[in-house]
């Protein structure tokens, strides 16, 4: 009972991490959104590096696009901490 909800849970997460990413490729509330995603990985690293790479392999030229926005506002924050997809948990 436990495993299916810890498995529901995950879902749930890949799920709004999914929404939060889609929503990358517009202008609107860009920064907003990425505080989120990196609220995430620090939290869900592994879902949130998953989703990421499964929308990459879509090949769709907009995926570049949302991984660009996501790579430059996190830059531009300068999050010396903050090291996005890296699936290690520390602690």
């Amino acid at each position: 009972m436990e495993i299916q909800r810890i498995i529901a849970k995950n879902e749930e997460i890949k799920e709004i991490i999914k929404n939060l990413w889609s929503n990358l490729d517009g202008e609107l509330d860009a920064e907003r959104i990425v505080d989120h995603l990196i609220n995430f990985d620090r939290k869900e690293p592994k879902i949130f590096s998953d989703v990421v790479i499964e929308d990459l392999k879509s090949k769709e030229s907009i995926s570049l696009k949302k991984f660009a926005v996501f790579w430059q506002i996190t830059g531009e924050k300068q999050l010396h901490d903050y090291q996005p997809f890296s699936n290690e948990m520390v602690g």
